[in-house]
């Protein structure tokens, strides 16, 4: 952890948000629309989102419908 600095809690009765602490992990992973950290050409949901152009994330795909991680993510070796 680099600095801490303790949370301050203020109740404004005439704002509604939430704010929510963090647990001080700075491992601040990406993840895909369907909940992926990486991309992978050998699984259902990614194939499927490949070649759906993330429209959905089941179907009957094959690896040959993969053409890449449409939001970007980190490939699978």
């Amino acid at each position: 952890m680099k600095e801490y600095s303790r949370p301050v809690v203020e109740k404004l009765d005439e704002k509604a948000e939430g704010v929510y602490a963090a647990s001080g992990d700075d491992n601040n992973e990406t993840v895909c629309r369907y909940g992926r950290k990486q991309a992978n050409p050998g699984v259902d949901t990614c194939q499927a989102c490949s070649a759906t152009d993330g429209r959905q994330s089941s179907g009957s795909y094959f690896r040959g419908d993969y053409k890449g991680c449409p939001d970007g993510m980190p490939e699978k070796n």
